[in-house]
Order: C-alpha cells, then structure tokens, then sequence
C-alpha cells in the first residue's frame, strides 16, 4: 500500500466540506471521493472532490480506497454505525486534525477523530473512537471524550469532564470541572452546565436542566 492512504468520505454534506479539507491537509491522507445516499449529490464535485456514489459502494468487491472518515454532523447513531461497518469491512479508519489548532502530545487519541481549526486539547485528556471536536472548542486537562460523542463549535469543556458515548456538547456549551454528560445525552446550545447530565436527556439553559428524556440516541440538537 501507497504510504499516501487514498482516502474516501462518508457524508457529502456541509460537515463533509469541512472534514474533506481536514484529510486534505493531513499528512499522509488524500480525499480521493465522497460516498452518500442522497441519489441528488452523486456526480457533484465539491472542492475538487467527486461525490462518487451511495455509501453501498464501499461494500463488498474490490476496495475504492484505503481509508474512510465518517463525516456526518447530526446523527451520532448513524456515525457510529458507519464507523463500526467500514471498520468490520477492513478499511483503514483514519484520523484527521487541522494544522491549526493545539492538540497536546500528552493525549490519547482513537481512531477515526476529527479536530477541527481553532480547537484546543489540553494534557491528559483522553479521546475514544469516532470522536469530533468542532471548530474553535476547547477541551481541558484529564478530561475523557468516549466513543462517539461530539463537541460542537465553540463549546468549552472544563478539566476533568466526562462526555459520554454518542453524547453531543452544542455550540457554544460550556460544561463545569469534574462533572459527566452521561451516554447518548445533548447538552443544548449555550447551556451551562453545573451538575452531572443523565443518561439519555436533553439539557438546556443556563444553567443547565434536564427538558426530557430521548429513546433514541442523539440525532439534532435541541
């Protein structure tokens, strides 16, 4: 295999604009295609990238690319499916960090994370598979970002944090030191958040309370 990993994108959306110059700039990745389900995107060229086809076409038969990264904004269950899928398929499921932001040595970081320009990842946080940090967001010391989850533009996360599997921060969201956003929860956009979240719950306001609960894991924020 090329030490140049021809790299394709699941999601042909505006987070997968973003995400596209990411790999673009990544040393060692090249955005070769787009793969989505929306038949209207196919033949589209964004930024210099062709939308090849649905995501179908990364199943089965000889391999289009070496790696993906899932590129989808809304819907973390629909990540982590894709995530897990091309995983299970062989691919290479490849990280992506913008040049310009501060990502510090002392963090652990799993596959597939996307870092986005501007953000900030302090000493000791630990950062599980699929995650995305959005643009201009920050992240103190020792906190843990599990499987999944996603930090919406601006958001700040205070040292010591958990955030949850398949949980989403929101734009602009700021969570207190040593406190849990538990497992498929939303913290709404400008939230403060003072007091542990709960599992499966949309919490809104500042600060922050608890709005309902979600069956399902977090597609939209609130």
């Amino acid at each position: 295999m090329s030490s140049i990993l021809r790299t394709g994108i699941i999601g042909a959306g505006g987070h997968g604009r973003v995400v596209r110059e990411i790999v673009e700039l990544q040393a060692g990745l090249e955005p070769v295609a787009f793969y989505d389900d929306d038949p209207l995107k196919w033949g589209q060229v964004i930024d210099g990238t062709p939308v090849s086809g649905a995501i179908g076409e990364l199943r089965g038969g000889p391999r289009p690319v070496d790696a993906v990264v899932v590129a989808i904004g809304l819907n973390n269950t629909l990540r982590a499916r894709f995530f897990e899928e091309m995983s299970g398929l062989g691919y290479e499921m490849a990280s992506a960090i913008h040049p310009y932001s501060s990502v510090s040595k002392a963090t652990s970081i799993g596959r597939g994370f996307v870092g986005m320009a501007g953000i900030i990842i302090n000493p000791g946080t630990e950062i599980g598979e699929n995650v995305c940090v959005n643009t201009g967001a920050s992240v103190d010391h020792d906190c843990r970002l599990e499987d999944h989850c996603m930090i919406f533009p601006n958001a700040s996360i205070a040292g010591g944090v958990r955030v949850g599997r398949l949980a989403c921060v929101c734009q602009n969201a700021s969570v207190n030191q040593y406190l849990t956003v538990a497992a498929r929860s939303i913290v709404g956009a400008g939230a403060v958040v003072t007091e542990n979240i709960p599992e499966g719950v949309v919490a809104v306001g500042a600060p922050a309370r608890v709005i309902r609960s979600i069956n399902d894991a977090p597609e939209n924020g609130p």
